[in-house]
């Protein structure tokens, strides 16, 4: 008998041991919240993820566990006044585009059915080739907002790349730390000039607090740690968690679980989890 490869495979039995007994006994500590703070429960998440190749992008802070009850209504969009914004530099005759916008035969502006606010140009194979960097693109795209007379506080760029004939500026809606789902900004620009923009946003009603009923963003990742390992192509393969954040919706299983189609209401948190191949939601409320 080989006893130095006995002795090899024997320490490896025992490391894999102490490493699922320490496994369990964590599961068994975060399931009965059994005195570990929420410092200690994400470093200990952090180092499992860590043992299964999956990377955290940058440092996690754990977030404050208050949640408030968020009351909301969609922004309404006064057309009269806002046609003089977006046709103040055209050189053509603005008019009554049907019953739903303007239009000065090259642009046109409107609000949809979904209550986005639309602006753009109507034929897009007028383009020229695009000269405009994303950082100048991003610096217009600042400009034209507060021009319209919209908020830069509640603003977050989501995206700022270029495309085929212009530079996409994409933002999403940023309260208080709370993302908004699916309240969106976007803006095309093509040599400096915007060539469309478009808007739905949230009015905050009304914030109440409820109190410490928020589970920690440590017990978020353990939840769906097994999901995204899981998903990985192989157990070699590294995944990067590039995001942690708290987006606010409607509550899954409600009657207006899309937020495209409410017009006011009350909203609940969910982690988000947004690795480089998905993302992944988790009900911030405990039970």
């Amino acid at each position: 008998m080989d006893w130095s490869k006995t002795k090899i495979f024997l320490i490896v039995a025992l490391l894999v041991t102490n490493i699922m007994l320490g496994y369990f006994y964590f599961v068994d500590q975060l399931s009965n919240n059994s005195g570990i703070s929420d410092e200690e429960e994400l470093q200990e998440v952090v180092s499992l993820l860590e043992q299964r190749n999956i990377k955290m992008a940058a440092p996690l802070e754990n977030y404050s566990r208050e949640y408030s009850e968020v009351e909301v209504q969609v922004e309404s969009y006064d057309l009269v006044q806002l046609k003089d914004k977006f046709f103040s530099e055209s050189g053509y005759k603005v008019v009554k585009n049907g019953d739903v916008g303007y239009s000065d035969g090259v642009s046109d502006l409107k609000v949809d059915e979904r209550n986005y606010l639309i602006y753009e140009l109507r034929d897009a194979r007028q383009l020229e080739e695009n000269t405009t960097t994303v950082e100048d693109a991003q610096t217009i795209a600042e400009l034209y907002i507060k021009y319209l007379g919209f908020d830069l506080e509640s603003i977050y760029l989501e995206a700022a790349k270029e495309e085929n004939d212009y530079v996409l500026i994409e933002y999403t809606q940023l309260e208080n730390g709370m993302f908004i789902k699916d309240s969106k900004m976007i803006i095309k620009i093509n040599k400096n000039q915007v060539i469309h923009f478009s808007r739905r946003w949230r009015e905050i009603i009304n914030v109440t607090p409820k109190g410490n009923r928020m589970i920690s963003v440590g017990k978020a990742l353990f939840s769906v740690m097994e999901d995204i390992y899981r998903d990985k192509p192989s157990r070699k393969d590294k995944m990067v968690i590039e995001r942690v954040y708290l987006e606010y919706t409607f509550p899954k299983g409600s009657s207006s679980v899309q937020m495209t189609d409410f017009s006011e209401g009350t909203i609940v948190p969910y982690w988000i989890i947004e690795t480089d191949r998905g993302k992944y939601s988790v009900e911030a409320l405990e039970k």
